[in-house]
Order: C-alpha cells, then sequence, then structure tokens
C-alpha cells in the first residue's frame, strides 16, 4: 500500500467471521444483491455482468461499481514478490498494525 499511497503513515487490517456483516462493504454488498435480487424478480434477464453491472448503476447511484477483469487480477499477482513468506498463524489474527516507522 505505500507504493500507491505515499503519505500513507499506519494502516490497520481488522479481520472478521465471513458473513456476519461487520463492515460498510458487507452492507453495500447485502444492497447489491437484494437489487439485483429485485431486478430478476421484475423481469429482467441479467445474461452477463455487463448487463448486471448497468442496472446496479442505475439503481444504485451513490455505489461505485467496477468491473474487475482476470487480467487485472494477473497484473496485480505479479507485485507480489516470489519469495514472500507465508503467514503463519492467520486463521488465530484478528488485527494486523503496519506502522512507518
Amino acid at each position: 500500500m505505500h507504493w500507491y499511497f505515499s503519505s500513507l503513515r499506519l494502516l490497520v487490517w481488522n479481520y472478521s467471521e465471513k458473513g456476519h456483516g461487520k463492515g460498510a462493504p458487507d452492507g453495500v454488498g447485502g444492497v447489491l444483491k437484494r437489487t439485483a435480487d429485485q431486478i430478476v424478480a421484475r423481469g429482467n434477464a441479467i445474461p452477463h455482468t455487463e448487463i448486471l453491472v448497468r442496472h446496479l448503476k442505475e439503481r444504485c447511484p451513490g455505489v461505485i461499481i467496477e468491473v474487475v477483469y482476470e487480467s487485472g487480477i494477473l497484473e496485480k499477482d505479479t507485485l507480489i514478490p516470489e519469495n514472500l513468506k507465508e503467514f503463519r498463524g492467520i486463521m488465530r489474527t484478528h488485527q494486523v498494525v503496519w506502522s512507518a516507522n
């Protein structure tokens, strides 16, 4: 992260049990899922991602929706060092803190 945000001085990552709606992304995801359900329930077909995104952007204008293509994931994957060590004990970790100091 510090490569992209040079002014970043402190980073805190909180891990929470999945599916328990602990943060804003869970709430936004729930809104988008319910909206997609309503779109289909009203007889609209969603044959591919672009159609879904168009419908969601129309109905949820306050949410920024971006499609992530495989090429973008592969591009970011190349930034991970080959010699990166595994994070032992991740299942017992609840918070990670990074400081520029």
